[in-house]
């Protein structure tokens, strides 16, 4: 599976990895994918969370979602899910 400085996907979904990750965040793989405002939920949400490395959520979300549900990440939601997080967070 993949892991990174702050993230793991694992059996349960997207975990945050200390000591990298400051918080203990857990992601049900149920939940990864659902949309909100037409956009991924959790792409949007992680973007207010000031301890967090955006980038390096959003290669483990991008790879947790492959591992749990290949084939289903729409690339173009997962774009403008992107664009909308950094948007309304710039300190991204």
């Amino acid at each position: 599976m993949y892991k990174n400085d702050q993230w793991e996907v694992t059996n349960y979904g997207l975990e945050s990895v200390t000591p990298g990750a400051p918080y203990v965040y857990q992601i049900p793989k149920e939940t990864l994918l659902k949309i909100e405002n037409g956009f991924y939920g959790w792409v949007v949400h992680l973007a207010e969370k000031t301890w967090i490395k955006y980038p390096l959520f959003v290669a483990a979300f991008e790879e947790a979602a492959n591992y749990h549900f290949p084939g289903s990440l729409d690339a173009q939601v997962f774009l403008d899910s992107q664009v909308e997080g950094k948007s309304c967070h710039p300190h991204i």
